[in-house]
């Protein structure tokens, strides 16, 4: 197989025919794991893109590790059907060697894109790519996947101005036990999350994170952390704070600076909880920026000094405000609105906080039935909504339908979400308190005995959220013990 004049070693040559149905236009690129041809399926008179496995990883020890994540892009991305998401046509062998037909884009990276801005992307494309990013991680999410190596150059910008994630080579399908995927440290260091740099377990917030680094070099024109070694980036990912948006780009939004730091947060939990609300939101904040007489922008300011009097421990005062702010939300947006949905999400917690819990849970159950129709029933907002109707059940003192709907919510959010997803666990502990308080000690006991563990495995056991679980079984188990 020749080489080019650049002294490049070609895989295949041009105008070769593979499988019988693929012919071989041109070489596009090569990484580490192989090279991608444009292509032409003779069959279906299309362009595609052909990416075949480098030749020397066929031999020695590299053998095994390189043909499994060549084999695992493959079904990873097959599994996939978004609009932002590569596709995969077809697999299949060629003298030897192992070969992907992928959707053929025609387009720039956005890492070759932004080296064409080095100040940063204008700030409506940012978030537009962002968005529309997220949308793909969404549905890759959904299909219990995890990409694990988001960045700029995994993300292909086609000629109508669609972003599509490619390069699922080393994305991970999620544990079948644990809804988590473990193991050794990979991917790229610039973009990955504090849990993916220390070998811990992931899930689809570690996407969120490199997510957010992605969209603040795009923003920038820099990384989050840069430094003179890997190692001093690393220990900024697992320590430091990112640095201020605003003091790199003047002219970004408040509220996306903020946002960031969100989604850069070091612990997973404090990051936004999905994919689909990150997009939403990013569309969100392009919209209004596109029309700065959007009424969100000042309907939002409300939002957020209605919440600092909730979080001061003004809760009748952020009750108040909410209400007449979820009534202007709707004459203005309308009902379905997801800036709607989330005024009213508010304004339910903080009426519960004020004291009105049997309110606060005919709040919840109108918006469960509006979140089941606009998103069904396993949609994460809709998870978030049910686990908040039980909660406020039970505070009204319905402690046998409290027990009832987190038991209906558990077995939910092991599917969606995973059995050792910190809500999911959140719910067993819920579903182990409300079954003492509706009269069975024994049954709480056995729930926390079970539970207890599982914290202290994926926690410590000095964990805060341990301790508290380990109170909770010494309180049940003297309850049982007593009859009570």
């Amino acid at each position: 197989m020749p080489g080019d004049a650049g002294g490049r070693y070609r895989v295949l040559v041009e105008d070769a025919v593979i499988a019988g149905r693929y012919r071989v236009v041109e070489l596009l690129g090569e990484g580490a794991m192989g090279q991608v041809w444009r292509g032409e399926d003779l069959r279906l008179e299309r362009p595609v893109a052909v990416k075949v496995l480098q030749p020397h990883l066929m031999h020695g020890s590299l053998r095994e590790q390189a043909l499994a994540r060549f084999a695992r892009e493959g079904r990873a991305a097959a599994r996939l059907t978004h609009r932002n998401i590569a596709s995969v046509h077809d697999v299949g062998e060629h003298a030897g060697l192992p070969f992907l037909v992928l959707e053929y884009l025609h387009g720039p990276d956005l890492k070759r894109l932004l080296d064409r801005h080095p100040g940063g992307l204008p700030i409506e494309q940012v978030l537009e790519f962002g968005a529309q990013a997220a949308e793909g991680l969404a549905a890759a999410h959904a299909g219990g996947i995890v990409h694990r190596d988001i960045k700029p150059h995994n993300l292909m910008l086609t000629a109508d101005g669609t972003v599509k994630i490619c390069d699922f080579g080393i994305a991970r399908l999620r544990d079948a036990t644990s809804g988590l995927t473990g193991g050794a440290t990979i991917g790229t260091v610039a973009y990955m999350a504090p849990e993916q740099l220390t070998g811990e377990r992931v899930d689809h917030r570690t996407d969120l994170y490199a997510l957010g680094a992605t969209v603040f070099q795009l923003l920038t024109g820099r990384h989050v952390f840069t430094g003179d070694d890997v190692r001093s980036v690393i220990a900024q990912h697992l320590a430091a704070a990112p640095p201020p948006v605003r003091t790199l780009r003047s002219d970004a939004p408040s509220e996306l600076e903020t946002y960031l730091r969100a989604l850069l947060a070091k612990e997973p939990d404090q990051r936004p909880r999905d994919a689909a609300t990150v997009a939403e939101h990013l569309h969100d904040l392009w919209r209004r920026r596109a029309d700065p007489d959007h009424p969100v922008n000042a309907l939002s300011a409300r939002l957020t000094q209605a919440i600092e009097h909730g979080k001061a421990g003004r809760h009748e005062v952020a009750a108040t405000l909410l209400q007449n702010l979820v009534s202007d939300c709707q004459r203005l947006l309308g009902p379905e609105h997801p800036w709607v949905l989330t005024c009213r999400e508010s304004f339910a917690f903080w009426t519960g906080k004020a004291g009105d819990p049997a309110k606060a849970r005919l709040l919840f159950a109108h918006l469960l039935h509006d979140h089941e129709r606009l998103f069904g029933p396993e949609h994460p907002g809709t998870l978030y909504v049910r686990n908040h109707l039980a909660y406020w059940t039970g505070r009204t003192g319905d402690f046998t339908s409290a027990r009832d709907q987190f038991a209906y919510l558990l077995p939910l959010q092991e599917r969606v979400l995973g059995p050792e997803h910190l809500n999911t666990l959140n719910t067993r502990s819920n579903l182990a308190d409300w079954t003492g308080k509706a009269g069975d000690s024994t049954g709480a006991r056995d729930q926390y005995d079970l539970l207890l563990p599982v914290h202290e495995r994926l926690l410590g056991a000095e964990h805060p959220d341990t301790v508290k679980i380990r109170n909770h079984l010494a309180h049940w188990t003297r309850r049982a013990r007593e009859g009570r």
